[in-house]
């Protein structure tokens, strides 16, 4: 009982020194789902404020690194690898897909390279088919931009540029506009349909007439990470979980 008074006096203090000055720190995780496959994301969330009574500054920071393994399996499964699979002018085989992210100007530049060929297969009404290959290499760069309202966020994506290496020319040109629009509107639309997981410090402090100030991509230890600022009163649900937070750090 007593060791149980005392931890509960440290606790009080820990917290009424944290919410009066000094950030909270708590590094945390959470579970979403890709593809058919969990993911276990890790994530930082800092809490501050100038003195008890006045709003309160959520910083969230999610990093990329744990999900970029999944998005690129989804990649490797989609690309289109067989040769002649029909009989028609161009026909594209697409290597394994390298992917690259950085953060740029407060915005994620993501590139996708990849080893091309196109066959041309025909049908010949007489004797063998014909069988052409021409090879090269493509590159893909697309811009992420995060975007928000006062409750919620989303992405917008767009084709920044293509570039065309080898014999492949005009055609491999036309043909990577079309696949990297592609891919920026899968991209969109997967996480416009994927919901979003619930994160129990950001989530309260929105359900308490918070407010989604700021998000824009950083760069972190691990790599490019999104970084959320929200600002709000620190209700009666927000502090039973920094409680329930803080207890369970001192265990």
């Amino acid at each position: 009982m007593k060791t149980d008074f005392f931890a509960a006096l440290t606790l009080l203090a820990v917290a009424t020194t944290a919410i009066a000055g000094s950030p909270i720190r708590l590094d945390l995780s959470t579970t979403v789902t890709h593809a058919g496959s969990e993911i276990r994301l890790p994530y930082r969330v800092e809490l501050t404020t100038a003195e008890i009574g006045q709003p309160a500054l959520l910083t969230l920071t999610v990093p990329l690194a744990p999900l970029l393994p999944a998005v690129q399996a989804e990649l490797e499964q989609r690309r289109p690898r067989d040769n002649c699979a029909s009989y028609k002018p161009d026909n594209w085989v697409v290597g394994p897909i390298a992917m690259a992210v950085a953060v740029q100007q407060d915005a994620l530049f993501v590139q996708l390279s990849a080893d091309v060929e196109m066959w041309q297969c025909v049908e010949m009404p007489i004797g063998s088919d014909f069988k052409n290959k021409v090879s090269g290499d493509i590159r893909l760069q697309l811009w992420a931009r995060a975007r928000h309202d006062a409750e919620r966020l989303w992405l917008e994506t767009e084709l920044a540029s293509v570039n065309v290496g080898g014999d492949l020319g005009s055609l491999a040109k036309a043909y990577g506009d079309v696949s990297g629009r592609s891919v920026a509107e899968a991209i969109e639309q997967q996480i416009a349909q994927s919901p979003p997981p619930e994160l129990p410090l950001p989530s309260t402090f929105l359900r308490s007439d918070g407010t989604l100030e700021q998000v824009r991509w950083v760069e972190s230890a691990s790599g490019p990470a999104l970084e959320a600022r929200i600002s709000g009163e620190l209700g009666e649900a927000a502090k039973q979980l920094l409680t329930d937070y803080l207890k369970s750090e001192q265990q």
